[in-house]
């Protein structure tokens, strides 16, 4: 073989390179898309974004208000190992011999933008190419931003539509407005602030970098945030939707409305929004959890999402935790985070867990409200045990919150004290059966009077009174200027004062259990009227600013009267809610509230 048949013979056996994929822009051109070099030229932006996370892109999630599918297509077919979800204004979906990554799913409005988010993890690029309203473009950066990862882009096309007439929906600030302040908070330095004492700190803190194109905004992600979950929301769907198999979730009742069983009167109408005839309960579901990360406190994270149990106030708009520092209506980080790995926990586990253990009050309207499910759970689960975190500072349980798991049927051995992060083998949880300000549902009653009978089973014997008031502690906030003139009133009608906290759970039992009629100052040593008997009066005295509905709720489902009282206070209430006047002193008017308290007093 000669030299020269010898080099051409390699050059013919050489491997040739295998061709080069085309680019989203060729893709994008193919499918005749705006967003391609033949319009706006925005693909090519967006493929040099994704190359830049320096992995290949997971999730990919295009808000769409124009040619949904084709603009997926684009996506899925220059990145086929990445799941495409395009959240679409308007009619379009997938055909047969469409990729199976790619997914259309039509929305109406923002919220629902956000609720298919929850159900997306992952999310390495967020396309906002809307309707381009200006309050649309506004809110969702203001939420969506906090769906991308660490590191992820998040786009805003059309900028140009901020100067069209049809799209300017609103007056207000737009989302250049929204991205110059966040870049005015990244130059002064005010992200300093631990937690961020506005959402748009905490919107400007999410923001690594910031790049203008034409037309085209490009936001980078700062860091990792966690999709709130609702309770009164089923939450199946939205583990499924991120591929979770970590749960199973079982509805055993429908919501439905139930009217009220108490005649309410008050001073204060314009105070009195949540004294209702009716409240909308919501649906009863048992979740079983299978490896999830629990912390102490009701901390409750996994796989992105912070799970509904977390949130004890769950109708609230915007829910909050101790736990979390918030970020916006949708979104949180984790206070304190603990990046070493959780210890395991073998077994079933039934969460009874608190935000403050060691607080009489969140004891009989929140870890009460969970006992419906005990008893299933446990025959389907009998080494079942109760999940709980210690009180504040120690690594015990109070006495009373033993004594009262104790009377029904949870001993101090079937209780698992939760000090530091697990990962849970099973725990099973159930819908709050109460939940401040407007959640109470009727058959919450069966368990009180679960506990009742049992706790005057251990109940001293002690002779107590049939009409009694509930004195305040002077250690405690809340405190009534005149409250000697108050107590006077009502002794002068039979009532004798007391202060429920010196006597033990059973003698608490049995002091409600044998009311006739009672009544105090607002707050916790109210609670225990969860065992008085159906259809009593009450009478309720406290400051404007606080704005707890723990007494109407016990009432609504007992019946009988409720007749509240609100004193100016030395913090007056506010248009919004603030400690201050939450937890401040007041005056009962004696000369505007006075003869109607002795007039229905006079009556009983």
């Amino acid at each position: 073989m000669t030299r020269l048949g010898a080099a051409l013979r390699k050059v013919v056996s050489r491997p040739t390179a295998p061709p080069k994929p085309p680019s989203l822009d060729e893709i994008g051109r193919a499918l005749d898309l705006d967003q391609s070099s033949l319009g706006h030229d925005h693909l090519r932006h967006y493929e040099s974004a994704l190359e830049d996370l320096g992995r290949s892109p997971r999730s990919i999630v295009v808000v769409a208000g124009r040619h949904p599918r084709a603009t997926g297509l684009a996506f899925v077919r220059r990145y086929p190992q990445a799941d495409v979800h395009v959240l679409s204004f308007v009619p379009g979906a997938v055909r047969p011999g469409d990729p199976a990554t790619l997914r259309v799913q039509p929305v109406e409005d923002v919220d629902g933008v956000l609720d298919a988010l929850a159900g997306i993890a992952d999310i390495d690029l967020l396309v906002d190419d809307g309707r381009h309203l200006k309050s649309e473009k506004r809110r969702l950066l203001r939420e969506c931003l906090f769906a991308v990862a660490d590191g992820g882009v998040y786009a805003v096309e059309d900028l140009h539509g901020l100067t069209i007439d049809s799209m300017l929906d609103v007056p207000g600030e737009d989302v250049l407005d929204l991205v110059q302040g966040i870049q005015r908070r990244r130059v002064d330095g005010s992200l300093g602030d631990v937690p961020p004492r506005d959402d748009e700190t905490a919107l400007a803190a999410a923001v690594r970098g910031t790049v203008f194109r034409p037309r085209l905004l490009l936001l980078t992600k700062e860091g990792e945030h966690l999709v709130k979950l609702r309770e009164d929301a089923p939450l199946e769907p939205i583990v499924r939707g991120r591929r979770g198999e970590w749960l199973e979730e079982r509805r055993v009742e429908e919501s439905f409305d139930f009217p009220t069983r108490v005649d309410v009167t008050t001073n204060r109408p314009d105070l009195g929004r949540h004294l209702v005839e009716s409240i909308r309960v919501p649906e009863l579901r048992v979740r079983t959890y299978t490896g999830v990360t629990v912390r102490p406190r009701l901390l409750r994270v996994h796989d992105g999402l912070v799970l509904p149990e977390t949130f004890r106030l769950y109708r609230h708009a915007r829910m909050k935790s101790t736990q979390l520092v918030d970020t916006s209506q949708r979104y949180a980080q984790v206070r304190v985070p603990d990046r070493s790995a959780p210890e395991p926990l073998a077994g079933t586990y039934y969460d009874l867990d608190s935000e403050h253990t060691g607080t009489f009050g969140h004891l009989v309207t929140e870890v009460v409200s969970k006992l419906w499910g005990w008893r299933a759970a446990r025959e389907a689960h009998p080494d079942l045990k109760a999940l709980v975190s210690p009180s504040d500072g120690t690594s015990t349980l109070p006495r009373w919150f033993v004594d009262m798991l104790d009377a029904y049927g949870i001993g101090e051995d079937r209780i698992e004290v939760l000090d530091r992060p697990r990962t849970v083998e099973r725990l099973v949880s159930v819908t709050p059966l109460f939940s401040n300000p407007s959640v109470v549902h009727p058959r919450i009653r069966e368990t009180w009077h679960d506990l009742r009978d049992s706790l005057l089973t251990r109940s001293s014997g002690l002779e107590l009174p049939r009409r009694f008031f509930v004195g305040r502690a002077e250690t405690l906030t809340r405190q009534c200027h005149n409250g000697r003139e108050v107590e006077e009133l009502f002794a002068r009608h039979g009532f004798v004062k007391v202060f429920p906290e010196r006597l033990s759970i059973p003698d608490q039992a049995a002091l409600f259990a044998g009311a006739e009629a009672i009544a105090g100052y607002g707050g916790s040593g109210m609670l225990s009227s969860i065992f008085t008997p159906d259809d009593i009066p009450r009478f309720v005295i406290s400051p404007e600013g606080y704005d707890a509905m723990n007494e109407f709720l016990i009432a609504a489902a007992q019946g009988g009267s409720l007749h509240y009282y609100y004193c100016p206070a030395d913090v007056p209430r506010g248009r919004s809610w603030s400690s201050a006047a939450y937890f401040s002193d007041f005056t009962f008017d004696v000369e505007k509230d006075g003869p109607d308290l002795a007039e229905r007093l006079a009556a009983l």
